[in-house]
């Protein structure tokens, strides 16, 4: 398993407004960052902690696999706090809009969120995963 650092990262470096919500995009693209199997690929990075949900992915390419992968987004401490979880990537075709959380997560100083492929190595797709977050 590798940790890689998906294309379209993004660190995010304070909060601009304390209380505000900002809405973040981050994209993961396999022409760009690859989809082997068991990989974690970060795509964003909080440094100064937060509360955060996702609100959903834009999928603009449709995700394939030689296998009947998953995909996860969430926190990357192993806490098991998931944003998606296990969700089929045959929901992932072009066009569709993946519905995400309703609840935000605490996101600690300088923890990464990471989109992870389980089951099977994904061959193609591309999507926008988009973010709401509230500075602590």
């Amino acid at each position: 398993m590798a940790k890689v650092q998906a294309d379209g990262y993004k660190a995010v470096k304070g909060v601009p407004f304390t209380n505000a919500s900002t809405i973040i995009r981050r994209t993961y693209d396999f022409s760009l960052d690859g989809g082997a199997l068991a990989d974690e690929y970060t795509l964003t990075n909080f440094s100064d902690g937060c509360a955060v949900r996702l609100l959903g992915v834009s999928v603009e390419t449709t995700f394939t696999s030689g296998g009947s992968a998953t995909i996860d987004c969430g926190k990357a401490s192993g806490t098991g706090t998931e944003f998606l979880s296990a969700s089929a990537i045959s929901g992932f075709t072009a066009g569709a809009w993946i519905a995400g959380v309703a609840n935000y997560v605490g996101v600690g100083d300088g923890e990464d969120v990471e989109m992870d492929i389980n089951v099977a190595a994904l061959t193609a797709g591309k999507a926008t995963f988009v973010f709401e977050y509230v500075a602590k």
